[in-house]
């Protein structure tokens, strides 16, 4: 009887000492109000000077001029520097002033622009807009592109990229097209304004169109860069930003090395649910093993097997997490 004691007492340890804490909060709703902030992002290196920098201040204000109330938009510039222009403001006149203030100078940090874009916009309750004009590739940047994917999609933002002359415009396009925003590039400085106006014109009818009668998601992992499945279907890989999804309850599930994470998620009108799926909610493999060998070893009152031969895995139960 002392023996048999002994054996169930250093079973229960062993399992407490390896079994993994519940997960929780796996998801978090974020009410999205129809206002609109956009960061209108500028690139003011060495290469933009001249008519480069003209068209691309009328251009810049052609997109101000447009923006619909009660919207506001701030302004980051960017050389060697990441600078603040102006803050977020519905004053049209005053984003002009700061249109008309930036000067050309420096190399060419655009991904520090964008990260500097997305933490204004992180702590704002509505949709999020990051509109960028560069032309010419990124130099000297801390953050890198996956860096700032990452992060964008995190915080639920839409990249609209514009670019202007030679550079890889297919890992930019690529950028915006997993936010759900949308690049346009060309060779034609002049074409600025007209391109303004497209990205605009697109932000606009996705809001009218998806995002005002529907919600949104955003599923993030650890480790990242797995495969998502919703409800039976795959969507992409993490971190995965989708729009415009009918309110409803949906089975989320993502692909880990170890095992399947899944969960559902009800979506609403309005808001955006942050799915955050961590490898280590799948649980660890349990070894069991007891002095004298070959006790029962039971887990939730359901036998396993017996020590000295089994190899336990924890499984857990309720449909949440398998594996």
């Amino acid at each position: 009887m002392n023996n048999l004691c002994n054996t169930l007492i250093y079973i229960l340890l062993t399992m407490l000492v390896v079994m993994p804490l519940p997960a929780q909060d796996f998801s978090v709703q974020v009410m999205q109000p129809e206002k609109n902030y956009f960061v209108l992002v500028m690139d003011k290196s060495g290469s933009m000077y001249g008519e480069r920098i003209k068209n691309a201040r009328a251009g810049l204000k052609s997109f101000i001029a447009d923006i619909k109330s009660p919207d506001e938009a701030a302004i980051v510039e960017f050389s060697g520097t990441v600078d603040l222009t102006i803050d977020f403001t519905a004053n049209k006149n005053e984003l002009y002033q700061a249109v008309n203030s930036i000067e050309v100078d420096g190399t060419t940090r655009l991904y520090d622009a964008i990260a500097k874009a997305a933490s204004l916009l992180a702590s704002k309750q509505g949709r999020k807009i990051v509109v960028y004009l560069t032309d010419g590739a990124d130099t000297g940047s801390k953050f890198t592109l996956q860096n700032i994917k990452s992060m964008n999609l995190g915080e639920g933002i839409f990249i609209y990229g514009i670019g202007i002359g030679t550079m890889d415009h297919n890992r930019l396009k690529t950028l915006s097209a997993a936010t759900g925003g949308m690049y346009e590039n060309s060779s034609d400085p002049g074409s600025m304004g007209d391109l303004y106006q497209r990205v605009q014109k697109h932000y606009y009818s996705l809001s009218n169109r998806l995002l005002a009668a529907n919600g949104s998601m955003t599923v993030l992992s650890l480790p990242g860069n797995q495969d998502v499945i919703i409800d039976g279907k795959t969507r992409g890989r993490t971190p995965l930003k989708l729009d415009g999804i009918e309110p409803g309850s949906y089975q989320v599930e993502v692909l880990f090395p170890k095992g399947s994470w899944d969960n559902e998620v009800t979506i609403k009108k309005g808001y955006r649910n942050i799915i955050r799926a961590r490898e280590t909610d799948l649980g660890y493999d349990v070894y069991v093993a007891s002095i004298p060998m070959g006790a029962s070893v039971f887990i939730d009152d359901e036998y396993v097997g017996l020590t000295a031969r089994s190899l336990v895995t924890e499984k857990k139960t309720g449909g949440v997490f398998k594996k």
